[in-house]
């Protein structure tokens, strides 16, 4: 096999191992050679113009690239916000294409790639992560959207919005102009969005990947969410703010990670603040992250019990007098 080029040889690695056949003939490739490593198994055809390095292994970003380079297909949908950092990683590859190119995008390996046609794809809407493109954080979100309920819970769509807000990619302010931008436009996903959004304005925002997961383990036991971040007026001291609060049920949850590190003063604070809130009517749950990680069905179980206790049991009056046997 030809050696390629120092400058083919690093955007193939910038590519993930991809090359299209234009770049393959700009650096001395012949046609016949091309088809020759083909045979031998040093190239993998993977689209109409485009191949593949037989020593790199098929991924999700390189299959997204493929149908980049091949057919100016770009990352949507739940694939952007998985590569935008908002969401975990699909297990089917969204791309969009823009109205008019052809359907038949290539992809590799046994992934299963769904391509969308769009009637607007313009440079504004899109960005480049890594060397792919893909719709920007506005553009997915409402992509997200417009999957919702049949693909995508209203939950998944509410996480994806508060990632985004607590790691800086957006802000409230600049994803509800820009929700009035599109609304105008009549984009699918308008309604979900405004929804998650206005959820997201109402419970606030997580301040730990262990108040997050607390969260996903409440969704997929089907419990409702919480408020979170929420401050309690207490009869004595300053207001108690907590991690999460159901109001109606008046039941309160906090989370312990792995690394809290209270002096014997902080424990002494930390368990009157519980008592007087137990006193004052709510119910006080405490959940450590070994808790949420070794036994999650326990601690929702708990929580289940907590949120529709049981009917208080009433002792049948005795008919015997007092005092009398």
């Amino acid at each position: 096999m030809p050696t390629l080029p120092g400058r083919t040889a690093d955007l193939a690695r910038a590519q993930l191992g991809l090359l299209t056949r234009a770049q393959l003939i700009e650096a001395g490739w012949s046609a016949r050679t091309v088809r020759r490593r083909v045979l031998d198994g040093s190239l993998v055809a993977v689209g109409a113009r485009t191949f593949r390095l037989a020593s790199a292994e098929p991924t999700t970003r390189s299959i997204v690239l493929t149908a980049q380079l091949d057919r100016g297909a770009v990352g949507s949908h739940r694939t952007a916000a998985w590569l935008l950092g908002v969401a975990d990683e699909p297990s089917l590859i969204d791309v969009s294409v823009a109205k008019g190119r052809p359907m038949q995008v290539p992809t590799d390996g046994d992934r299963v790639l769904r391509i969308h046609s769009s009637t607007n794809l313009p440079p504004d809407d899109l960005v480049v992560v890594d060397g792919i493109e893909v719709t920007n954080l506005a553009r997915t979100l409402l992509g997200v959207a417009a999957l919702v309920p049949h693909e995508v819970t209203p939950d998944a769509l509410l996480d994806m919005v508060a990632v985004a807000v607590e790691q800086g990619l957006a802000s409230m302010a600049w994803l509800e102009w820009m929700l009035e931008r599109r609304r105008c436009r009549g984009r699918n996903g308008v309604a979900a969005l405004e929804a998650a959004l206005g959820a997201y304005a109402t419970i606030g925002p997580t301040e730990s990947f262990l108040e997050r997961r607390f969260l996903e383990l409440i969704a997929a036991a089907g419990l409702p969410r919480p408020l979170l971040q929420r401050r309690i007026e207490r009869r004595h001291g300053r207001a108690a703010r907590v991690d999460f609060l159901y109001e109606d049920q008046r039941v309160v949850v906090e989370t312990l990670g792995y690394a809290f590190h209270r002096t014997p003063d902080q424990i002494t604070a930390d368990t009157m603040r519980a008592n007087e809130l137990q006193v004052q009517g709510f119910t006080v749950l405490q959940f450590t992250a070994r808790t949420l990680d070794r036994e999650p069905d326990d601690a929702m179980a708990v929580l289940a019990a907590a949120l529709d206790p049981p009917p208080a049991f009433d002792s049948p009056a005795s008919d015997t007098p007092s005092g009398q046997k």
